[in-house]
């Protein structure tokens, strides 16, 4: 990695959030280095933004900036086995079936967080999606799907819990159920070998009843 984005991620990692001016402070460079690094940064998913409320203050509010799941997991830490250890724990002691149904409600929690404006068309709706899970870790895409009229097809890029989720796949029921609750439409995973170029996790989203609520581009 580009060393002043490593070191960037250094500064998000030892602190609470931080706004540009702070973050140059830290490091020595201007201001407008470190923007332009942040942009990058949060395009690649591990770097999320939160609005600095500055009342009485003129002009735009300030973005403080902190690392999302995907920034942290590239310092050394004991989370990940944590996070196998607990799901062994919980599996052994509800059971396969009752585990996935928990799963299924943290979904429900994650998604509820997710309170867009009312977009002007499914292709907003889709962007907005993307940046939610973006936000949360995940490197996820969206492009029409290639079959029927109103299939999309959304990827999240390579899983941000894939080495739990590899010795524990109910974890999958927890992004199905969570994107599910996104859209609003039906999700359906795609096998790996339709997609191994976009990801570990590939999904078609289409909407059987009505195509979508929201106004065609």
């Amino acid at each position: 990695m580009q060393e002043t984005r490593r070191r960037l991620l250094r500064a998000l990692w030892s602190a609470d959030p931080l706004n540009v001016d702070e973050l140059a402070g830290r490091l020595g460079i201007c201001p407008m280095t470190v923007r332009h690094h942040l942009g990058v940064l949060e395009r690649q998913g591990l770097v999320g933004a939160e609005t600095q409320q500055q009342p009485g203050r003129p002009g735009r509010p300030r973005q403080r900036f902190h690392l999302t799941p995907a920034g942290a997991e590239t310092f050394p830490s004991n989370t990940l086995l944590l996070a196998d250890w607990l799901v062994d724990e919980l599996k052994a002691e509800l059971g396969s079936g009752r585990l996935e149904s928990m799963l299924c409600r943290i979904a429900e929690r994650a998604a509820a967080e997710f309170e867009p404006p009312a977009p002007p068309s499914l292709a907003r709706r889709l962007d907005q999606m993307v940046t939610f899970l973006n936000n949360r870790g995940y490197q996820a895409g969206w492009k029409m799907g290639d079959g029927a009229t109103g299939q999309y097809v959304l990827w999240t890029g390579p899983c941000p819990y894939r080495w739990v989720a590899r010795r524990h796949p109910e974890l999958c029921a927890l992004d199905q159920t969570l994107l599910a609750r996104l859209s609003g439409g039906v999700v359906e995973r795609l096998p790996a070998e339709k997609s191994a170029s976009m990801g570990d996790c590939v999904y078609r989203l289409h909407w059987p009843l009505a195509r979508t609520q929201w106004a065609d581009d």
